[in-house]
């Protein structure tokens, strides 16, 4: 499932940024995900299945002083995002506050208690041990930290036939969880504070977010 998942967005990553899931399933999701963060004061914020760090670059416009770190396990993608700051380095101050990693979600090469915040958006259905990673999110997480994952959203009929027929056909072997799922899954690694939102501009998005 990994090396799939790979070559696919080694693939994808040249049109990403143009591609009409942008503004069906993407910018959506890094709406859903701003509403849960506080960016009063500075904060460490790791971002998982970055792609080109376009959610990144977000955070970074509207806080400077925050650091950013986003990782993803396709290299193109992450040269591509990697090209993206350097071009705006001259114009944007905050790209360097943005660090770009090649990394799997299953081993975070941060330290345990770094992180006040753990993003991941539309990525998570590719993750074959989704609990090894929801417990690498715990334990980078600073106690009161917040994990918000964002994906699609299957508890409706409309949202089964997409993720679980059309999106398996195109991505073959993934698994978009449900909210009962979810939150039975945060909740075994530890996570309390449980909420969740669904958001249907767009494709059909589930919003999941704990704290440590």
């Amino acid at each position: 499932m990994k090396k799939a998942a790979k070559e696919q967005f080694d693939r994808w990553a040249e049109g990403y940024d143009k591609s009409i899931l942008q503004r069906l399933i993407f910018t959506p999701a890094h709406d859903l995900i701003f509403g849960e963060l506080n960016l009063d004061a500075p904060c460490h914020i790791l971002d998982i299945g970055c792609g080109t760090c376009v959610f990144g670059f977000a955070i970074a416009a509207q806080s400077p002083s925050s650091r950013i770190f986003c990782m993803d396990l396709s290299h193109e993608m992450a040269q591509r995002a990697k090209l993206k700051r350097d071009r705006c380095r001259a114009l944007m101050d905050t790209v360097g506050m943005v660090k770009i990693t090649i990394a799997d979600s299953e081993h975070l090469p941060y330290a345990d208690g770094s992180l006040d915040y753990v993003t991941c958006s539309n990525s998570f259905h590719h993750y074959p041990r989704q609990e090894k990673v929801v417990r690498e999110m715990y334990r980078v997480l600073k106690p009161g930290g917040k994990v918000i994952i964002v994906d699609g959203c299957r508890d409706t009929l409309i949202g089964r036939f997409i993720y679980d027929c059309i999106v398996r056909i195109l991505e073959g072997h993934i698994r978009h969880l449900s909210s009962g799922e979810f939150r039975a899954l945060l909740a075994g690694c530890g996570f309390g504070q449980l909420r969740q939102k669904t958001s249907y501009r767009g494709l059909p998005l589930l919003l999941t977010a704990a704290t440590k």
